[in-house]
């Protein structure tokens, strides 16, 4: 049997890469507040609209540094990256376009 959808739900992807751990949640916050207010805006229930954590992750680089008389690549931490999931769940599938 086939059923033509009557909802959809849509998971958008967000990520911010920043020097630590609030740089990273500004930028998300700021973000996403941007998104969720325009989702709002064309109708999107507030209910509908989910933020869903997903990780925060230390990013790496690689430099060339002096150690013991010789030179070496060494790997520092240089910032952190926090990637987030928006859930909108659109129940008026005209509005999906949008």
């Amino acid at each position: 049997m086939r059923l033509a959808p009557t909802e959809a739900r849509l998971v958008l992807g967000f990520f911010t890469e920043g020097e630590d751990a609030q740089a990273c949640r500004a930028g998300n916050d700021e973000t996403i507040g941007a998104v969720r207010g325009a989702l709002l805006e064309l109708g999107v229930a507030a209910a509908d609209v989910l933020r869903d954590f997903i990780a925060i992750t230390p990013r790496y680089t690689w430099g060339e540094e002096g150690l013991g008389g010789e030179r070496a690549l060494v790997e520092r931490r240089t910032g952190y990256r926090l990637d987030e999931h928006l859930h909108v769940h659109v129940r008026d599938l005209a509005r999906l376009p949008q």
